[in-house]
């Protein structure tokens, strides 16, 4: 027996008969629940859909979130870019890829609920050595270190 898919407006129609949007651990439940069921984070397409099923505003919804400790939107996540190419694999890219993966529970075009950020490996980076790019900044010569400090909200010169 196949195990029941997990459909959103299925549930926006469960926590609007618990009381959601008015009832604002009815709508916390909802989106810890859509959290769960989308890997991590609550996709802004989630947002938009609840939006639209209870006739409230997106900005009320996403301030909802953000108010609540451990709930994620997709669109408050860190950008984590890392070279692929063979020049930067060579000088620990590869190392740097498989750390990242490793470490932060996360593949190519992921999300790391751990680290806060979305991943992906590109080839349109440039730079010397394991090349990455945090939020539009790129770093050369990229190390584990640095990445623990931008996950960890440490201010980083780009070099």
């Amino acid at each position: 027996m196949k195990p029941k898919q997990w459909h959103l407006m299925e549930a926006v129609a469960f926590f609007q008969s618990q009381g959601a949007p008015g009832d604002q651990q009815a709508l916390t439940e909802l989106f810890w629940e859509v959290q769960q069921n989308k890997g991590g984070i609550i996709p802004q397409k989630s947002i938009e859909k609840i939006s639209h099923a209870y006739d409230v505003k997106k900005s009320f919804l996403r301030e909802a979130v953000r108010q609540t400790p451990g709930l994620r939107l997709a669109e408050d996540m860190h950008e984590l870019e890392v070279c692929g190419k063979k020049s930067s694999l060579k000088h620990g890219g590869d190392d740097l890829i498989s750390f990242i993966e490793q470490a932060y529970a996360v593949t190519d075009g992921g999300f790391s609920v751990q680290g806060g950020f979305r991943y992906s490996v590109s080839h349109r980076l440039h730079g010397k050595g394991a090349v990455i790019r945090w939020d539009g900044t790129t770093y050369s010569h990229a190390t584990p270190e640095l990445i623990k400090a931008l996950v960890q909200g440490e201010a980083v010169a780009a070099k």
